[in-house]
């Protein structure tokens, strides 16, 4: 299998002495399955249908994304808060533009806060004409979430009434993603034969769609075979997805297949198939090396650099001969430039005042969610009975259902049976808010 490996990697194996794994794009420490999961939000998640969408909302969408690329995530903030405080938006592209806020917060692993923002793209999208769209776009945005966070439960119950619904008014590969999902969740169950049949489908559509991210439903697959013992099926899967990858000159999912199959050679004690797949890993890192790139930018940089410093010295040279000519002219620029600089100085202050209410405003919104999930409850005032007054003890003492079904002698379907009850009597969203 190592000489498999290596065919199809192109490359040589690199040696591991010396590998800086703190550059790697992925960390080979790490669990297979947070990396599905960094892979899957990069890919798959933020998707929206640009259809019966209007124009500045297309806009919109394009300039957010542009500024989380670069990181600029106060900026964002900044666009998307003045857009949804503008009287002339609708109640319909308030909801896109929630949306991307809460799009801003994922790329962030803010969580909560995205959650937030997608309850508030559902209030403000249930005000317009588009109630069915606004429903089934938030749901795929909530299953992403709880896909993310492992909230598998919670993710599930979005995904089937989503394929209940037939997915409507989803862009067809936010479609592909959630069966994915399906199918992954269906893996973890061990309900391989569904799991492999989600997993088909969701191939299917990408096809036509987006052949391109192909890999990244085979790489689910190529775990599934290998749960299933069917490593002929395994391997020649890997073939398949490689080819892929390297038609579309995908290094990102060339790597994330041979980080897939390290593991499962490790998880199979195939430590030398394992070694191999490392080692191609490697190989494609060095061409796909953050280091190579931020290189290859400062040699650009430089360049720019001293062409600059070239056309200064020939300026000055250039000064130097018409210095007495041109001293009035002189003058007169310097006094130019020195009101356009106080006119830029201006400027920038109240673009630094801005952006310092933005923040303040951010931290007070953020302070008033905390201390709203934060709030106390107090028990007396409810009529509870003794059950549900001890499972409100085992939540304050941090039990988990299983352990409170364990000490109470009952299913974890009961505890859960009363955990509703309880949030229903004490008119709570989680045991959080139980002190």
């Amino acid at each position: 299998m190592t000489n498999f490996i290596l065919k199809n990697s192109g490359l040589s194996p690199c040696s591991l002495k010396g590998r800086d794994q703190k550059e790697c794009i992925f960390d080979v420490n790490q669990p297979l399955l947070k990396r599905l999961f960094i892979l899957f939000f990069f890919i798959g998640l933020g998707v929206i249908s640009l259809r019966g969408q209007s124009e500045k909302i297309i806009q919109l969408e394009e300039m957010v994304s542009k500024y989380n690329d670069e990181q600029k995530y106060e900026k964002s903030i900044e666009v998307l808060t003045d857009f949804i405080d503008d009287p002339q938006t609708s109640s319909h592209e308030r909801f896109y533009a929630y949306l991307y806020k809460s799009y801003t917060y994922k790329r962030l692993f803010n969580y909560p806060k995205t959650l937030y923002y997608i309850d508030e793209a559902y209030k403000e999208g249930m005000k317009s004409e588009h109630k069915e769209e606004v429903n089934n776009n938030v749901m795929a945005e909530k299953s992403f979430v709880y896909f993310d966070t492992r909230e598998y439960d919670k993710a599930e119950q979005f995904i089937k009434k989503l394929r209940t619904a037939g997915y409507k008014h989803l862009p067809v590969t936010t479609k592909a993603w959630i069966i994915m999902q399906e199918g992954y969740i269906n893996m973890l169950n061990k309900n391989y034969l569904d799991a492999e049949k989600n997993l088909d489908e969701a191939a299917v559509i990408l096809e036509d769609g987006e052949p391109h991210n192909l890999p990244n439903i085979y790489a689910k697959k190529l775990e599934l075979y290998n749960r299933m013992f069917l490593p002929e099926k395994r391997d020649s899967l890997f073939h398949i997805a490689l080819a892929n990858a390297k038609k579309y000159k995908k290094i990102k999912y060339e790597m994330y297949l041979y980080e897939v199959m390290k593991d499962i050679y490790k998880q199979n004690h195939d430590h030398k198939n394992a070694l191999a797949a490392l080692n191609a890993y490697d190989s494609l890192e060095l061409a796909y090396n953050a280091i190579n790139k931020s290189s290859e930018l400062e040699i650009l940089e430089k360049k720019s650099s001293d062409a600059k410093q070239d056309r200064q010295l020939k300026n000055e040279k250039y000064f130097k001969y018409i210095l007495l000519g041109c001293l009035v002219i002189i003058i007169m620029l310097l006094g130019f430039f020195i009101k356009l600089s106080k006119a830029n100085k201006e400027k920038r202050l109240l673009a630094e005042k801005e952006t310092v209410r933005i923040k303040g405003e951010i931290t007070h919104l953020t302070k008033q969610l905390d201390e709203k999930s934060k709030a106390a409850v107090d028990l007396s005032k409810f009529n509870l009975n003794e059950r549900q007054l001890e499972i409100v003890k085992y939540i304050k003492e941090g039990k988990s259902n299983k352990e409170m079904a364990d000490l109470m002698f009952i299913s974890e379907n009961t505890v859960k049976y009363h955990l509703k009850n309880i949030y229903e009597i004490l008119q709570i969203e989680n045991r959080m808010m139980i002190k």
